[in-house]
């Protein structure tokens, strides 16, 4: 048995109380569900090889969290990536234009939290070669 590479554990402390709970998802089952402490105490020991409990191992294998061999692990991987190619290959193409990094709602799932420095709109000239690059580069494609 193996744990899959790409599961995503991230520790839920509830304020004003000593209670934690875990979020655990992977991208490739699409499986997201909410731990305890006693199954996150599980979990850790199934990382070190040890399966303590035979329904919480079961449960792991069914959301896709742990795989009974890494041929396994490797096929649902290899799947997950060809459905997402083809989604991609059916996608619309999208195109975003930031003109600052001054944005001061500081959201933390944001690709803009953390960036230091002197907050700067865009220039014109930069505006401009964007849309003349759109310009160029779909001028073929269909409206």
């Amino acid at each position: 048995m193996i744990l899959a590479k790409n599961n995503i554990l991230v520790p839920l402390v509830q304020k004003g109380t000593q209670q934690t709970e875990y979020a655990i998802l992977n991208p490739i089952s699409g499986s997201f569900d909410l731990m305890g402490t006693d199954d996150y105490t599980l979990y850790e020991e199934t990382k070190k090889g040890r399966f303590p409990d035979p329904e919480f191992q079961e449960y792991l294998l069914e959301r896709g969290y742990l795989y009974p061999d890494q041929n396994t692990h490797d096929t649902a991987v290899a799947a997950a990536y060809e459905e997402f190619q083809r989604e991609m290959e059916q996608a619309q193409i999208q195109l975003i234009l930031i003109p600052t990094y001054s944005c001061n709602l500081h959201c933390v799932y944001c690709f803009q939290h953390g960036i230091d420095g002197k907050p700067t709109l865009i220039s014109k000239e930069t505006v401009d070669a964007f849309f003349d690059t759109i310009r160029e580069e779909f001028k073929d494609a269909s409206r």
